[in-house]
């Protein structure tokens, strides 16, 4: 038997926004705190933007951010941009590295953001559908701290991270691009992305084989590397999957976590609503591997599925560990938790565990779990409820409008009924107080996992 993992402490710097989910850096000495050497600005033409000018400061910004990109070149460095829409005809490249104590920093110009739709948009739809037309790319950019921006219709990834370590991208979007929104890869490690939004990105396109079945919301997959944390996350309407966590190359035994993410509504053309046999349409697809005997250790606590295409909460053919706590899945049009891959091929990874407690499900289609321990896996299930029902009357909503609305300013998600427990009623709860404890479980980088009343509510919201 292995122990849950522990998501680590990233050694990274303390940024100027926190977000409204309460993230906690690593603790750090003051006199390590970032702070920027030079500050380079970027508007539009309105805005006085230009590459001619000095860049350094408001009254003489550049044009664009691939211009503040040449001329931020020491740690400590930062780029602010200004509210507007910015059209990018080829890849943002970012491949310059901050340093533990002295971050390089791309963000909204804060006092700019007067809501979720002012941040600045890099339109890239003048791009073709092609797959090294990316809107930005980060190669080896470690010790970045991206925040506020939003990349839509890019030729290919809307953007894509490798040999990349030490990093947060946080309050970003990324909405329509031709392959999956946000990309980890080519070893990528220790990466945070908090309160971010991926959605109907979709590879379809004319002069192409592509058909759908490869763009994801998010995707920590291929080759990418240990320590990747997602947190207050959206995926919803990507042709493909919510998240996918394939496995291909020389990635082996790593860890993703997951919590408080929402994915929904997978598995379709945002266009027009068609599907396909390549469209997978999973809402979290936790691994997987050609070889069928990799394995990607999944950790997602409070996070929610529903009317996806396919599985809610997906096992693949992972061949390592899955800790599911607190989660949620809601008429999945496949399993809403699908974690019983009966492959032949599938060879667990010594000590494999499959861990679910305290969740929830509500859909026809049910469950589709192991019955018992097998020598090649641990199954531990406690205080769980799948229902093979439509409704409950200890759901307070099951109506998903509002789910995918504007973020409040600070990047938090907004606060709705949907799949919320009824904190009062008559007849006993099935629900609320019905939990187990998990004081050693780490979520926001803090062990255990709260919880009001005497005992855990099941699902992802606790009741009030």
């Amino acid at each position: 038997m292995i122990k849950p993992p522990v998501m680590k402490l990233i050694p990274i710097l303390t940024f100027i926004f926190i977000t409204a989910h309460g993230f906690a850096r690593a603790k750090i000495k003051p006199t390590e705190k970032a702070q920027a050497n030079t500050k380079f600005y970027v508007a539009t033409a309105a805005q006085g933007g230009n590459d001619s000018n000095a860049g350094t400061s408001l009254s003489a910004p550049f044009a664009t951010v691939s211009k503040a990109l040449l001329s931020a070149v020491n740690p400590g460095d930062a780029i602010y941009v200004r509210s507007g829409k910015y059209t990018l005809t080829t890849t943002v490249n970012i491949n310059k590295a901050g340093a533990a104590a002295k971050h390089m920093i791309l963000s909204v110009y804060k006092p700019d953001l007067k809501n979720a739709n002012s941040r600045p948009v890099f339109d890239c739809s003048a791009m073709d559908m092609k797959g090294d037309n990316r809107g930005f790319l980060l190669s080896n950019a470690n010790y970045w701290d991206i925040y506020g921006i939003i990349i839509k219709s890019a030729g290919d990834n809307g953007m894509y991270v490798t040999g990349t370590g030490n990093t947060t991208i946080t309050f970003c979007d990324f909405i329509r691009n031709r392959d999956t929104g946000l990309q980890l890869a080519g070893g990528s490690h220790d990466i945070q992305v908090i309160n971010c939004d991926s959605y109907e990105n979709a590879d379809w396109g004319s002069n192409t084989r592509a058909t759908g079945g490869n763009a994801d919301g998010f995707a920590p997959k291929m080759d990418v590397g240990d320590n990747i944390l997602f947190r207050g996350c959206r995926a919803w309407g990507n042709s493909d999957d919510g998240w996918d966590g394939y496995l291909r190359g020389t990635s082996e035994n790593m860890t993703t976590y997951l919590e408080d993410c929402w994915t929904f509504r997978n598995g379709y053309y945002w266009l027009n609503g068609t599907t396909n046999s390549t469209q997978n349409g999973n809402g979290f697809k936790m691994g997987g591997s050609d070889t069928k005997d990799r394995a990607h250790n999944f950790v997602l606590i409070r996070c929610l599925s529903f009317d996806n295409k396919a599985r809610g909460f997906d096992q693949n053919s992972n061949a390592g560990s899955i800790y599911l706590y607190n989660c949620t899945a809601y008429r999945n049009q496949g399993s809403d938790y699908g974690l019983n891959s009966t492959t032949s091929r599938l060879k667990y990874k010594p000590g494999a565990e499959l861990v679910l407690k305290n969740n929830l499900s509500l859909g026809a289609k049910g469950v589709d779990l192991p019955a018992a321990s097998t020598p090649a896996r641990k199954l531990v299930t406690e205080d769980n409820s799948f229902l093979t029902a439509s409704s409950s009357p200890e759901i307070l909503s099951v109506d998903t409008t509002g789910v995918t609305g504007m973020r409040s300013v600070d990047g938090s998600l907004p606060v709705l009924k949907f799949m919320h427990l009824k904190a009062s009623g008559s007849g006993s709860q099935t629900y609320i107080d019905r939990g187990v404890a998990l004081p050693d479980v780490e979520y926001h980088q803090k062990k255990g996992v709260p919880f009001k009343g005497k005992s855990p509510d099941l699902g992802a919201f606790e009741a009030n």
